[in-house]
């Protein structure tokens, strides 16, 4: 330290963490929508705040909720708007958190003529889901499904460094991932039910639509849902612009 001059007797104080800003909370359903002119399809995003990340508790047991509901293809909403209705080649939901923050999301590409009817379907999906929760038959497939895919998450290189990765982040334990396995084998479905209950929200989301406005508008009109204007920016358009 010597050498360092005055330098070395500099106090060095531990680095702070800039504060975070919240998600605002929602209120209501909101359908945002951005012109984009002549487009075939319309890319739909709906979204609510939820919890951070935590990889041993609700986070990591909602995801494991939302499996069914959207999180593999063989999903409630991917059988409905693809495979029943072939609204779109495909959707999703999950759960995406960082340290601070986090969110519920659905994201798909859908036919611009089934906008409307895709809002709908997921909407009412949601609401089925939170209210009823999953099945016996949908429990096992979880459960069966997710332990197969876990057992050769790791084998590449690549997925190994992410695996450190997300370990030196979070500060999680080294064995983790068999926590995680452990808490897959031994949580009930009454368990992830009931998170369904608590953490899907479909009456409070924001809805963003890109797509060919002049042709969706008046459908998404008809849903009732108040509807605001947005640029490419996402800045407001007022009325009448």
């Amino acid at each position: 330290l010597a050498s360092l001059g005055a330098l070395g007797e500099l106090e060095v104080t531990p680095a702070a963490r800039a504060p975070v800003a919240g998600l605002r909370d929602i209120a209501g359903q909101t359908l945002y929508l951005v012109d984009k002119e002549d487009a075939a399809q319309s890319s739909l995003r709906m979204a609510h705040p939820s919890i951070p990340y935590d990889a041993l508790g609700d986070h990591y047991l909602a995801s494991l909720m939302n499996f069914n509901l959207g999180g593999t293809f063989d999903s409630r909403i991917n059988l409905n708007l693809r495979e029943d209705k072939g609204y779109t080649y495909g959707i999703s939901s999950g759960f995406r958190a960082g340290p601070e923050l986090g969110s519920f999301r659905v994201s798909s590409e859908v036919n611009k003529e089934a906008t409307a009817d895709a809002i709908t379907e997921v909407l009412a999906e949601l609401r089925n889901f939170r209210d009823d929760g999953m099945t016996e038959d949908e429990f096992r497939y979880l459960q069966n499904a997710i332990g197969q895919r876990d057992a050769l998450r790791f084998e590449t290189p690549g997925a190994k460094l992410g695996l450190v990765a997300q370990i030196l982040r979070y500060d999680l334990p080294l064995n983790y991932r068999e926590q995680q396995t452990a808490l897959l084998r031994e949580t009930g479905r009454e368990t992830l039910n009931a998170l369904a209950g608590r953490m899907l929200d479909p009456e409070n989301m924001a809805i963003v639509v890109v797509g060919d406005v002049p042709s969706i508008r008046p459908p998404l009109e008809a849903l009732g849902i108040p509807i605001r204007l947005l640029d490419a920016e996402g800045n407001a358009i007022p009325p009448g612009e």
